[in-house]
């Protein structure tokens, strides 16, 4: 047990007799051990020794609920201690209150319970206004479902209303009143004596005082409130309890929403209660304004809903006298009169009914003819400028003595006339007759017969139009009968050109395989030529090269001219389409002398969406003309960029020559069709003309456009520019790491063109460049210890050739191990003795290729071991085949193209069977297994499309690689292939190096494990 001292004890003491809160300590048992007084006073005895000796079982005696102290004793004996332990008690007069006891156990040495003691709070208050919060927030929430259900009408929604509001106040009745003159409405009631549309002296009553009031009127009990009048009413009507509330509709009292009861009110009303009621009759208010304003909407929607209809019926029929008459009846219904006529005017201002609407048994005026003096007054004017004229009483109304005599001959005491007019010609009136009596005429009303009046003009002018429009019925009918005639004529012409075109491309397509095919044999045998006899397979060999030129043009243009020329949008490398471009002009530039460089921009996008064949055209054609026009210096092609927005941009490409420029009064005709600048018997330079309008016309189906810019001795600069969208691909420069940042390039060239392109592409590398004109600078920069890496060098210069530079560079202490790049013109083929003493690196055929030489400067600067060179067709075509063998079976009718096409494969190394058609083909197939067929379209019995349909259609020919070979190059051949199943395309005449490509695409798809489905590869240039 525990020791204490007598101060301690009685300082405990103190504390315990004077807590605020009750405490106690009680046996296991269920007997109080002590309880301190306000405890005692919280259970209502007058003293702790009273409880003490009352309470003897506090189990059955104290709480309400049955089971509460064993409950008290499990949780504490879980937990050690108990918190916030809520219960109801009895106190001694038997009233039950809410307390919140604390506890916990006392416990000997051995861990048994001594005692259990704790605090007490008596919470009833707390639980009480709990409880009222409910009930408010229940009320609260019944209101709110009232106000937001959808499902229920207003009256439903107010009957909801008021019985919430009786049950939340305690009352047995509510109404909704509306009070004018005095006089009192039930709209909606709860009482078992009243009813809804009952009527009382508003005076009676408590709600014409709470109708002037602002804050709600509560009285508790009438017949002891100190205004005698409150007394007065409830002697009359025997309410003693009345809560209400007014109510606001468009801003102006309407009535009450009240609540009342026979019998006196307990207590008093909380204010809570009136802010309640007052809430309640300000939304009541607020709906009927809403109602109101729907009333109004839903008047002005059937007004809009007639005069629409009326107007579809005017729109809709041809027939004037309909439309009157569907007008006159529809009127009259909406706007319940008793007569509606249209009274048409003639030049005099004569005029007649023409068409009626009347109420039985009014009697009709329907083709009366009838004189208006009035009309030729002023009023006429009124009507003319669109004045509609009201009426609502005859007799009480300043209308002149004729109209008034008028009317009443036709029994009118009321009138609307609105005025149709056309133009400003009065054509007649639409009258609205009301015979009964007088009518006052709503705005809505006049409004709607306005623009009814103006519905009706379009009608009559409809009407007018429509004779003519018979009239010329007749006459568009035979122009569609001769417009029908004509398209077909032309679909039929257009047939025909297609066709006419298909033959004749195929037509001169053969024997163009056969000339340029064989020329081309003939160069590349082995038998020796004489000069002369060189010279006319060459020419042979040009010449028919020219004349399939021409016919790819004619081809071009017929596509453009026709609409039918479709692009492709394809990911292209926009480097690689340009290295192409410079590589199929390189020749002629190298038998000319001329230097030709090419400059992109670094902020051109790598890689583009769009047609990689097309722009390699225009690209080709510009640089053929400039290469053509020029006899000597450069030809320079430049490419920039300008973002148009995110990924998208606009490219410009120029070609600069140095050429004999035109004249600006020729320029117009540089685009024109089959026109040249120089179109005189005596000129110059051949071809068809078509090459710029073809190229024009593909850089505007790519989104951009095409000009020049030329004077006369120092050149042209032909642009254009093309719109496309950058796309994301991994180019060899993207994927090497940057080796070549902060480098020092030295580039050596006496053209100051070529110069400013090695500059600008070895600082978009991060390079460090000097370039200089001369082998003298160069050698006297290097000699003062300029910074160098690696040199560029031109081999033709003047004074100092490039090879000369390269032998005194490696003479100099520093150029011993300095790379060399050694740049060449096309054409510059012979090396002098001794080149391998200069040790170049590497030894470039101007244009460079920025690729390459990127790649090159790579290499060289930082050499990586083992790096495998890119795989490439054998340089010896004859290896081809051992390398890449096929088993190939040739579909070929013409004999000619037969011994063209066999004499390609062999150079190749490939020997084929040959078929004559489609049929032969398929024998072959079942006979011999092969991996390619070479297909020619048109062949007798069963032509290339059909014998390929029937293939695809045998699931073991599935992975066999078909290749068309056609003298068609339309694009509808090149579709026709594509549904057939083919895999590649050729177009005749065939090109040696196109086969030598297509042999090798199939080879690389049809190896094991690469799996290819038959779909076209490639499409036609043409």
């Amino acid at each position: 047990m525990f020791t204490e001292s007598e101060s301690d004890v009685q300082q405990y003491h103190s504390l315990f007799e004077n807590a605020v809160q009750g405490l106690f300590r009680t046996t296991p048992e269920g007997h109080y051990l002590c309880v301190n007084p306000s405890l005692a006073r919280t259970y209502g005895y007058s003293s702790p020794q009273e409880l003490v000796n009352t309470l003897e079982d506090i189990e059955h005696q104290l709480y309400v609920q049955p089971g509460r102290r064993r409950e008290f004793l499990e949780a504490i004996g879980i937990q050690g201690t108990l918190t916030n332990f809520e219960s109801q008690v009895y106190r001694r007069d038997g009233t039950v209150i809410w307390i919140c006891e604390h506890a916990w156990a006392v416990r000997d040495e051995q861990g048994q319970v001594l005692y259990y003691e704790g605090m007490v709070e008596e919470i009833t208050h707390r639980k009480e206004t709990e409880a009222a919060l409910r009930r408010s927030e229940a009320q609260l929430r019944s209101l709110c479902a009232a106000m937001a259900s959808a499902n229920l009408t207003f009256e439903e929604r107010v009957d909801r209303f008021i019985q919430v509001g009786c049950e939340s106040l305690g009352l047995d009745m509510g109404a909704l009143t509306q009070i004018r003159n005095q006089i009192l409405t039930l709209v909606a009631v709860r009482a078992e004596d009243l009813h809804p549309g009952m009527t009382m002296d508003a005076v009676q009553t408590f709600c014409s005082f709470a109708v002037a009031m602002e804050e709600p009127l509560a009285i508790r009990e009438a017949a002891q409130a100190p205004e005698s009048a409150f007394q007065a009413i409830s002697r009359g009507n025997g309410i003693q309890t009345y809560i209400g509330s007014r109510i606001l509709v468009a801003g102006q009292p309407y009535g009450t929403l009240c609540f009342f009861s026979r019998t006196p009110r307990i207590r008093p009303f909380k204010s809570s209660e009136q802010d309640l009621v007052q809430i309640m009759a300000q939304w009541v208010g607020m709906e009927m304004d809403r109602r109101a304003a729907e009333l109004a909407l839903r008047d002005q929607a059937d007004q809009d809903r007639l005069l629409h209809e009326i107007t579809l019926s005017i729109r809709q029929t041809l027939s004037l006298q309909e439309v009157l008459q569907v007008c006159v009846q529809e009127v009259r219904a909406v706007l319940q009169a008793d007569r509606v006529v249209v009274y048409q005017l003639h030049e005099d201002l004569r005029g007649q009914v023409t068409v009626e609407s009347i109420r039985h048994p009014r009697f009709s005026i329907i083709g009366r003819a009838i004189t208006d003096d009035c009309l030729s007054q002023p009023s006429s004017q009124a009507y003319r400028a669109g004045w509609v004229r009201q009426v609502n009483d005859i007799e009480d109304c300043n209308l002149e003595p004729c109209h008034v005599q008028l009317l009443a001959s036709f029994q009118v005491r009321a009138m609307l006339a609105a005025p149709i007019l056309l133009g400003e010609r009065l054509w007649g009136l639409l009258l609205v007759h009301e015979c009964g009596g007088p009518r006052e005429w709503q705005p809505r009303e006049v409004n709607l017969l306005r623009k009814l009046a103006s519905q009706l003009a379009i009608a009559v002018a409809q009407a007018r139009l429509l004779e003519q429009e018979q009239q010329q019925r007749e006459l568009l009918t035979l122009q569609n009968q001769a417009l029908e005639m004509a398209r077909q004529g032309a679909e039929a012409a257009n047939r025909a050109k297609r066709d006419f075109l298909a033959m004749m491309s195929h037509e001169i397509r053969t024997p163009m395989n056969a000339v340029i095919g064989m020329t081309e044999l003939l160069l590349d045998s082995r038998t020796s030529l004489t000069p002369q006899q060189e010279d006319f397979v060459r020419t042979i060999h040009s010449s028919g090269n020219a004349l399939l030129s021409i016919v790819n043009d004619i081809l071009d243009f017929s596509k453009i001219e026709s609409n039918s020329l479709d692009l492709e949008e394809c990911p292209l490398m926009l480097n690689e389409c340009i290295d192409e471009a410079l590589d199929m002009v390189a020749s002629k530039v190298g038998e000319k002398n001329l230097e030709l460089a090419c400059l992109i921009e670094p902020e051109v996008p790598p890689a583009i969406r769009g047609d990689i064949t097309r722009l390699r055209q225009i690209l080709v054609n510009l640089l053929g003309n400039a290469i053509k026009f020029t006899k000597e210096g450069e030809v320079v092609l430049q490419v920039r960029a300008s973002s148009v927005e995110s990924e998208h941009y606009e490219i410009q490409f120029s070609v600069r020559d140095t050429g004999p420029g035109i004249d600006p009064q020729r320029l117009d005709r540089l685009f024109k069709p089959f026109s040249q600048v120089d179109s005189s018997i005596t000129r110059q330079y051949g071809g068809t003309g078509l090459g710029l309008a073809i190229s024009r016309r593909l850089c505007e189906l790519m989104g951009g456009k095409m000009w020049v810019e030329s004077c006369l001795g120092q050149g042209s600069t032909f642009h254009f520019t093309i719109k496309a969208t950058a796309v994301s691909l991994i180019t060899p420069i993207q994927s090497v790491a940057r080796v070549l940042a902060g480098k020092h390039l030295l580039a050596v060239d006496d053209n100051a063109t070529n110069r400013s392109i090695l500059t600008h592409q070895g600082e978009a590398w991060g390079m460090q460049v000097v370039a200089l004109e001369s082998g003298q600078a160069a050698l006297q920069y290097l000699r003062h210890g300029g910074a160098c890496d690696v040199v560029v060098l031109d081999r033709c210069m003047p004074n100092m050739e490039g090879f000369d530079l390269a032998a005194a560079i490696r003479e100099l202490p520093r150029g011993a191990g300095l790379p060399l790049i050694m740049l060449s013109s096309i054409g510059q083929y012979h090396l002098p003795q001794g080149i391998e003493r200069l040790r170049l690196a590497a030894h470039l055929t101007k244009p460079v290729k920025q690729s390459r030489l990127h790649d090159l400067l790579v290499e060289v600067l930082q050499p990586t071991p083992g790096l495998a060179p890119c795989p490439s067709l054998p340089s010896t075509s004859g290896v081809m085949a051992g390398q890449m063998p096929l088993r190939i079976l040739l579909a070929e009718d013409n004999l000619v193209n037969q011994k063209v096409e066999l004499l390609l494969l062999k150079r190749l190394g490939y020997q084929a069977d040959v078929v004559q058609n489609g049929r032969e083909a398929l024998t072959a197939l079942e006979q011999k297994p092969y991996d390619l067929v070479l297909m020619d379209l048109q062949m007798p019995e069963m032509d290339g499309l059909s014998a390929t349909a029937q293939i695809r259609q045998q699931a073991k020919y599935r992975h066999l690689w078909i290749i068309a070979m056609t003298a068609d190059a339309l694009r509808e051949s090149y579709e026709a292939c594509l549904t057939a199943g083919m895999n590649d395309y050729l177009t005749k005449p065939i090109d040696r190096e196109q086969l030598q490509q297509a042999l090798q695409r199939c080879y690389q798809l049809l190896s094991p494990g690469h799996s290819q489905d038959p779909i076209l590869a490639t499409k036609p240039e043409t």
